[in-house]
């Protein structure tokens, strides 16, 4: 069977790299058009880390034969960066000028080259499979006969499920087209991109806009009716200010009001223009139903396979692999394209709307993607950078949105009229768009669910989970880590009995559970935090004399990660993996550590008790005055022991940090290095003049994987700063007349408290291991001996007491 899989791949890439070289090297070179182009940029085409060199593909910029201004990439490109404002010979389609090759020697041999190997492997792999007698016995053969028909079941399954999928497509679809032309007002445009809390919203930014409510952030009622104002003439906003009064809360309202007619007029007009399908059940029931036929054709498959395989024998392994490849492939491939609860035109319009605000908010690709379009290919060559620019105002970026939906206005069917109003950006955005009549944003409780820092920490807009359902969740996610790390167990033992080339999915699959499992169950610790009524220890008022920890949100993906081969573990028994928890239970010394919880996370995060401050109802009113989550970091700051700051990119981050170097005495303050050498150096550039002086270089040295570990710098009295690497296993060390020993039974827990030991010494607080005196190494010298994990070390000792016996039974 394993032959007839490797014959199938090789003939598949075959065919691709023959497509491939024939559409964008043989014909581009023959009936393409050549002209010059300028290398504007390199792009990272993969995942840069240290164990890996960054992959580079160059962006080029050319005029085509139309005299139209053509940015892209080639198709085929060889892995070098270029220099940019290089001028390099290009051919591209006529037809088509986005499919285009740079045509130099390189970039035309090394891909070619780079296919021809990998053919020149799978040909290698085929003939060592075919000419091995071992797994392709007669009696094999026959058994996978029986498999190889149930596969082709099974793609008779797949085709009967793809007709099906296909006919309920063209069934539910709407008959009746729109016979008269349509127009969408904001309302419209809010139903469609947000739902009816996006409706709501709009609707209140125009009554805010027009003074028939007034907004009073922070005080309730939030949102107040004026008296004296005239009756609005909108049918939505009339709905909205007569609901109002009963609802205090936005989420509420907006449920409230998806019941009434007026939304469901919105809806209708929708379903009417084809943008969107009718509420009816028949269509979920649909979408539900064609999902089910792919999994039950997978069952029946699987069914009929395990009965062939208990009574005849043979290999299971790789046939349910091709099952679960072909089910996963055709789901990919016809679901979107053919969707059941969701129209052609409204995935078409969200998809464009979409791809214009994302250009929007970037300013500096807008500003990028600008200038190279309106630059000749001279200035590209001589000054690729655009020129430096101030940020844009937020009048600058309304004008800009605005002219880019009024040139496609007449294309989408929207109404003009609105798109010059001062809340154009509330349909688009939500309320987060909209501002008063200063430009200033107005952050209100009304949209939120969180009452204050008592209780659960939930997500503002889906605070809908109640604690039982928590604690479901938490149970599920719990049970399918320890399913996926039971799976990852026995894998290894069952490559022990199993003597075929089936074994090598083995591997993989030891890979997958074993990190599908730690995410289930970090996601069931969250889940368990959430459930709890109260947080356990959490500070409830930012002047308790907690320790503080304070990093950028980007961090926490970072910091919560697993230890390396440590999923199981943690998927198996839950126990602390990550950075940040170990660092919570290190410096519980210390006292409870604390950290500014994120509001847009619906789940706590891990380790620290998470403190969540409210929307500043007067952000931005006044350039001179705190924002309150800065208000309560300096209280935090003022009364803690010990401030732990993760370094980082960001303002926020940077005015931490200014504050930390001017109110904190300088052996207070540890500074988290998680980041790589590249990045620790930017860092170093944009903060190191913060510190009275500077900040230490990274002394981190490659590890045999080629990675490099996390660090910290902690500070004397006088501002000297110390570069602390974290060694792999540390397990004795010798600092001021001390010794210091801790095994190595948790690897980041005992990395953290080795290099937090000098730390722990100045604040005479007791430290999570074993100390005694020394009358030797008074000196400031640090001393480290390194250790070796208690995996390792129950390696060798099973190693040696098998040498032992080994060695006593043959002298005996």
């Amino acid at each position: 069977m394993w032959l007839i899989v490797v014959v199938a791949a090789f003939v598949v890439c075959t065919y691709w790299g023959w497509r491939q070289h024939k559409r964008y090297t043989w014909q581009l070179l023959r009936q393409g058009k050549r002209t010059t182009g300028v290398v504007i940029a390199n792009e990272k085409t993969n995942d840069y880390d240290a164990s890996s060199d960054p992959v580079w593909c160059p962006i080029v910029a050319f005029d085509d034969h139309n005299g139209k201004r053509i940015v892209a990439k080639p198709k085929l490109s060889a892995n070098k960066m270029m220099r940019v404002g290089q001028e390099v010979p290009v051919a591209y389609f006529a037809h088509d000028p986005q499919v285009m090759r740079i045509c130099t020697l390189r970039f035309i041999l090394e891909p070619l080259l780079g296919n021809f190997l990998i053919l020149i492997l799978l040909t290698s792999f085929l003939a060592v499979l075919f000419f091995t007698d071992s797994g392709f016995t007669e009696e094999t053969q026959l058994k996978d006969t029986g498999m190889l028909v149930y596969l082709l079941l099974h793609v008779a399954l797949l085709f009967a499920a793809v007709v099906i999928r296909v006919l309920t497509h063209y069934a539910l679809r709407p008959r009746k087209s729109v016979q008269s032309p349509y127009s969408l007002n904001q309302y419209d445009i809010s139903m469609l991109l947000g739902g009816p809390k996006r409706v709501v919203e709009t609707a209140f930014a125009c009554l805010a806009h027009a003074g028939t409510v007034t907004l009073h952030p922070g005080v309730t009622p939030e949102i107040r009716p004026e008296r004296d104002a005239r009756p609005p003439k909108d049918a939505v906003q009339r709905q909205i200010l007569h609901l109002l009064p009963h609802h205090p809360n936005g989420i509420r309202l907006a449920s409230a009001f998806a019941h009434t007619e007026v939304a469901a007029g919105l809806r209708h007009k929708l379903v009417s223009a084809g943008l969107r399908t009718p509420e009816r059940r028949r269509y979920v029931i649909g979408e539900r139903f064609t999902q089910a036929v792919f999994f039950l054709a997978l069952l029946i498959t699987f069914q009929r396979q395990w009965v062939h395989y208990l009574t005849h024998g043979g290999e299971i392994l790789p046939f349910l692999f091709l099952d679960v490849l072909l089910t996963v492939l055709a789901m990919l491939a016809f679901m979107r394209r053919f969707p059941v609860t969701k129209t052609g035109r409204e995935i078409k319009l969200t998809h464009d709307i979409s791809t214009v605000l994302k250009l929007r908010e970037n300013d500096e690709s807008l500003i990028w993607h600008e200038y190279v379009h309106s630059a000749s290919l001279q200035d590209l060559r001589d000054r690729p950078e655009p020129p430096a620019v101030p940020p844009p105002s937020w009048d600058e970026q309304v004008r800009r949105v605005t002219a880019t939906m009024s040139v496609r206005a007449e294309e989408w069917s929207i109404e003009s009229a609105w798109l010059s109003s001062p809340t154009v950006m509330v349909p688009l955005h939500g309320w987060k768009g909209y501002r008063d009549r200063q430009r200033k944003p107005v952050g209100l409780r009304f949209w939120s669910a969180v009452p204050g820092n008592k209780g659960r920490i939930q997500k503002p807009d889906n605070a809908k989970w109640t604690p039982k359902q928590h604690r479901r969740q938490a149970h599920l996610h719990q049970f399918g880590a320890t399913a996926c790390a039971v799976i990852a167990v026995a894998s290894p033992l069952v490559l022990c009995f199993r003597q075929s080339v089936e074994q090598i999915l083995y591997g993989p699959l030891f890979l997958i559970c074993g990190f599908v499992g730690a995410r289930l169950a970090t996601q069931a610790k969250k889940h368990r935090v959430a459930a709890l009524p109260y947080q356990p220890n959490i500070a409830r008022r930012p002047d308790a004399p907690h320790p503080l920890y304070l990093r950028s949100f980007a961090a926490d993906s970072r910091l919560e990660r697993p230890a390396p081969r440590q999923q199981i573990k943690t998927a198996l028994l839950g126990s602390r993996a990550s950075y940040i928890e170990e660092l919570a239970h290190v410096a519980h010394g210390f006292g409870q550590l604390v950290a500014i919880g994120d509001p847009r996370d619906s789940l706590p995060g891990l380790g620290p008790a998470q403190y969540l401050v409210l929307p500043d109802p007067d952000r931005d009113r006044s350039p001179d005055r705190l924002e309150r989550w800065q208000s309560d970091v300096l209280r935090f700051m003022d009364n803690a022991p010990l401030v732990v700051i993760a370094a980082g990119r960001g303002r926020g981050l940077l005015w931490e940090f200014r504050q930390a170097t001017s109110r904190l005495p300088p052996r207070r303050l540890v500074v988290l290095v998680s980041l790589n050498r590249k990045e620790y150096a930017g860092f170093r550039d944009e903060a190191g003049a913060l510190f009275h002086h500077g900040l230490p270089r990274d002394t981190r040295e490659h590890d045999e994987h080629g990675l490099v570990d996390h660090a910290l710098i902690y500070f004397d009295a006088d501002w000297t700063p110390h570069f602390v690497a974290f060694a792999r296993h540390p397990m004795l060390q010798l600092y001021r007349g001390r010794l210091a020993f801790r095994l190595s039974v948790r690897r980041y827990r005992n990395q953290l408290a080795h290099a937090l030991y000098p730390v722990f010494r100045v604040h005479q607080v007791r430290w999570p291991g074993f100390e005694m005196s020394v009358p030797f190494g008074l000196a400031d010298r640090h001393l480290l001996i390194h250790g070796t994990s208690l995996g390792r070390f129950g390696v060798y000792f099973g190693l040696t007491g098998v040498l032992i016996a080994f060695l006593v039974s043959w002298l005996t």
